[in-house]
């Protein structure tokens, strides 16, 4: 069965549908379900609904204002291209390794940002202290403490008029990194 939430916030959010793989799996009541006929393969059927011009389509006969609604009749009116069988299935197993490793990559990302997190607090004095819980081989000192105007100098950033950012009546463009955040 593939599913499409019957509400949400925005069309973007109602406008996507999901693979149901289990059998005897209980679907709450605000969803359509679609059961695809033998030439529909359910996993091509998720992802063709969820991108590009069904996607779109999808979004476009969503109802509502603070919570959007699409409804049976109007899942059913939507236009889908396909290719022969042994692709739509070829095509969904593609993107099932793709979700597979992306979801083992954010792990992985997510485990790398607990780290982070754990050594910044070992490596920076906590509560007071005056030297960090773990070091680099080699250093024991205690860590000074000192008001930051005495370590650095301050200024305020300048900002540029329309006319600063032009070259012989030619906008410029200008790119760059705002910040870095650290947790």
């Amino acid at each position: 069965e593939v599913i499409v939430p019957a509400s949400g916030e925005t069309a973007e959010d109602i406008s996507r549908a999901s693979f149901v793989a289990k059998s005897g799996i209980l679907l709450g009541g605000d969803l359509n379900i679609i059961v695809p006929d033998d030439y529909i393969n359910p996993v091509f059927l998720a992802l063709t609904i969820s991108n590009g011009n069904q996607q779109k389509e999808l979004s476009k006969r969503a109802q509502g204002k603070s919570v959007v609604h699409i409804h049976n009749s109007d899942l059913e009116n939507v236009v889908l291209l396909y290719p022969k069988y042994e692709e739509q299935e070829k095509i969904g197993e593609y993107f099932s390794k793709l979700d597979t490793l992306i979801t083992l990559h954010q792990r992985k990302c997510d485990k790398l940002i607990q780290f982070k997190a754990a050594m910044l607090k070992k490596m920076f004095p906590q509560n007071g202290a005056d030297k960090p819980e773990l070091r680099f081989k080699g250093f024991t000192d205690t860590w000074e403490q000192r008001e930051l105007r005495t370590a650095a100098t301050f200024s305020k950033g300048s900002g540029y008029s329309k006319n600063d950012l032009k070259e012989n009546g030619t906008p410029i463009i200008l790119y760059g990194r705002l910040y870095t955040k650290y947790e």
